[in-house]
């Protein structure tokens, strides 16, 4: 989990300059709708940063679950990748949980961009996972270097 208290925008640019699928970074930068809904826009989001359409559900109205499950399809049928969830502090305590669960059964190394102070429940939460805490812009930028060095690596 990377910790930007003070919602820098370049933790934001770091993480979005390092989105490439085909060197397994995948960066979602959330669409504002699904941070207050159930979700159901949030795993349409993953999948279009996946880059997969054949498992897409069949449109973006598709059920929460199904869309969901979509997503868990899509990360078992790749090696491991780090997924990186932008705008973290605007998601429910239930949807961070079903994001650690995606961790727990999938190939993903999860990071959630928290771009504010750890409210309690999220703090009772991560202290029963597994996780580290980044909360400098060094360390946001080793965890997501750019996509073009990473082409030359």
């Amino acid at each position: 989990m990377v910790l930007d208290r003070g919602d820098d925008v370049r933790f934001t640019r770091a993480a979005l300059a390092s989105h490439d699928p085909a060197a397994g970074r995948v960066v979602v930068h959330p669409t504002v709708a699904s941070l207050a809904s159930t979700g159901r826009y949030l795993w349409r989001d993953i999948l279009h940063a996946l880059g997969g359409t054949a498992t897409r559900p069949r449109a973006p109205r598709a059920p929460r679950e199904e869309q969901e499950r979509a997503v868990h399809a899509a990360l078992q049928a790749v090696p491991a990748c780090q997924l990186t969830v932008l705008r973290a502090h605007r998601i429910g305590s239930g949807l961070w949980a079903d994001l650690v669960h995606l961790h727990r059964t999938t190939h993903a190394n999860l990071v959630l961009v928290h771009h504010a102070e750890l409210p309690d429940d999220l703090a009772h939460l991560l202290r029963h996972c597994d996780h580290r805490i980044i909360d400098t812009f060094a360390g946001m930028e080793k965890l997501h270097p750019p996509a073009a060095a990473s082409a030359n690596s």
